[in-house]
């Protein structure tokens, strides 16, 4: 038995698509993608497949689409506009001062807890200045605005976790942001949504649909980061409370 020393094979968007449109019966797995009679199909499959990896953001899958923004700071200036790319931030930001010259090995970080809109409705001065403690991500505009509070006192950083959109699907030679155990799912969903526009059997429909719900499920509860949890009780003792 031999077995391949390669193990970063990565499919590119086009290759999911025709896979989808084989899938469903409606192409010839035999025949290439690059034909032009298939390049309409192929624009279609890529503006679906856009669809998809939007909805999966919805679904809670960061892997890829979450990553690290450090956020630069001017004293006296409390809100910030995000890239556009950004969607949201995920739960708190951690300060870092000014003295700090590298922001990515920076000791004593204090964390800035992201409020909800009613919490930072109720903060009662918005004058004083400070360490940022507090922060609204503010998703009313066309991008997301950080709001900060206290106002900066000095030019340092926050560190956010923040959700991005992922790339798009225009360049059919790209690759998706998603690990590979989904590209079963990707394949399926696909498939379900050809049969759809095909007029295909309402019975072929729901099997790809099943298959395709069944497979991202499996690929959902495989994403997480595998960070090993520890139970722990607490209760009194004849030692102590």
């Amino acid at each position: 038995m031999t077995i391949s020393t390669n193990r970063t094979l990565e499919r590119t968007v086009d290759s999911i698509v025709w896979d989808g449109y084989s899938t469903a019966g409606l192409v010839n797995p035999d025949q290439s993608y690059t034909m032009p009679m298939y390049q309409q199909k192929i624009f279609y499959g890529r503006r679906l497949l856009q669809d998809v990896m939007d909805e999966l953001q919805a679904n809670g899958v960061p892997t890829k689409f979450a990553f690290f923004y450090y956020l630069p700071l001017l004293a006296n200036d409390e809100t910030y506009s995000m890239p556009d790319y950004v969607l949201d931030i995920i739960g708190d930001g951690k300060y870092i001062d000014a003295a700090t010259t590298d922001v990515t090995r920076a000791d004593g970080e204090t964390l800035v807890v992201q409020q909800t809109i009613d919490e930072w409705h109720r903060i009662s001065s918005r004058s004083i200045t400070g360490m940022p403690t507090k922060f609204l991500a503010d998703k009313t505009e066309p991008t997301v605005t950080v709001r900060l509070w206290p106002i900066p006192d000095e030019a340092g950083t926050i560190r956010f976790v923040v959700h991005r959109n992922p790339a798009d699907m225009d360049l059919g030679t790209a690759t998706v942001e998603l690990p590979p155990f989904f590209m079963s799912y990707l394949r399926f969903r696909l498939a379900y949504e050809f049969a759809l526009s095909n007029g295909l059997s309402s019975q072929r429909c729901s099997e790809l649909g099943k298959e395709a719900t069944k497979l991202k499920y499996i690929a959902m509860g495989a994403i997480g980061n595998h960070v090993s949890g520890t139970l722990k009780m607490i209760h009194p003792t004849p030692w102590g409370q």
